[in-house]
């Protein structure tokens, strides 16, 4: 087949159209290229809590940019804050992180421990100042081997004359309940018109440990006197010592009480030594 004769105009046309398209195709690139410039980028913050306490927000965070984002982060009861591990960049304020300004992908995890419980008080530390010539405590002389569920037993236990016999304990002795026993090993008190009065203290010689009939005892005649205690929950009839370890005072004094009494001197002390015998353990 003959070619075809391409005139000079026809030549000119063509080349001119070509010419057209390729102006046209570059302008919509310009456009496309200047679109995409303009657009504000989108990194993702991944936000995570170990167990024992929550971060917020948590998850897959969309940040913009150049923006920072702020996590509240609170420890499950029990537990606290241990630290945060992070390559976002930021500061830690309290229970608060805040990130530096986000530029790419990046974690925040927030990490929690268990607490760990605080250390009991020294033994028969803490006594009332205006007791301090009153209370007798003597670390060694305590009820531990009854709050580790083991019996405390003694029958020559001595009250000295005057004053407050102070008988510490860990009280560890959680979900358990039990009793302490007093035996009188000398004679009745009815003739002074005295009592024998047991009690359980946070401190040496202290205010009761719970304001209840249960954590205190008045007796002339402690043969036998038992106070009943629990460390579960609160209960009627029983002492509730609490239900975390602490350090605790079981006391007793021979003194005269006005309200119990009326043929001694309100306040006056036994002037004598007094004995008594001690059982004490957990009954569950």
């Amino acid at each position: 087949m003959p070619f075809k004769k391409i005139t000079p105009i026809a030549t000119l046309l063509l080349l001119n159209g070509c010419q057209g398209d390729t102006e046209g195709t570059k302008e919509t690139g310009d456009s496309n290229i200047s679109d995409t410039a303009s657009a504000v980028a989108i990194h993702t913050v991944l936000a995570e809590a170990s167990d024992g306490g929550s971060i917020s927000p948590a998850g897959e965070i969309e940040v913009e940019a150049g923006q920072t984002v702020t996590f509240e982060l609170t420890p499950d009861e029990g537990h606290a804050l241990a630290s945060v591990s992070e390559n976002c960049g930021g500061t830690l304020e309290g229970f608060q992180f805040t990130t530096e300004p986000i530029e790419d992908d990046c974690r925040v995890i927030a990490l929690f421990a268990e607490e760990a419980p605080p250390e009991p008080a020294a033994y028969c530390s803490g006594t009332p100042a205006e007791l301090l010539d009153v209370v007798v405590c003597d670390p060694d002389q305590n009820l531990d081997d009854w709050s580790q569920g083991r019996s405390y037993w003694t029958t020559d236990l001595r009250i000295p004359s005057g004053a407050i016999l102070s008988l510490p304990f860990t009280s560890n002795a959680i979900g358990q309940a039990g009793f302490v026993e007093i035996t009188n090993n000398m004679p009745g008190l009815n003739a002074s018109g005295m009592f024998w009065h047991g009690w359980f203290s946070a401190i040496p010689g202290g205010d009761l440990v719970e304001d209840h009939s249960y954590c205190r005892s008045f007796s002339s005649n402690p043969n036998p006197d038992q106070l009943q205690w629990n460390q579960t929950k609160s209960e009627e009839w029983k002492c509730h010592l609490g239900t975390t370890e602490q350090t605790l005072y079981f006391n007793m004094e021979v003194r005269c009480f006005e309200k119990l009494s009326s043929i001694c001197t309100p306040g006056e002390r036994y002037p004598d030594d007094y004995y008594v015998g001690v059982w004490a353990m957990p009954t569950d």
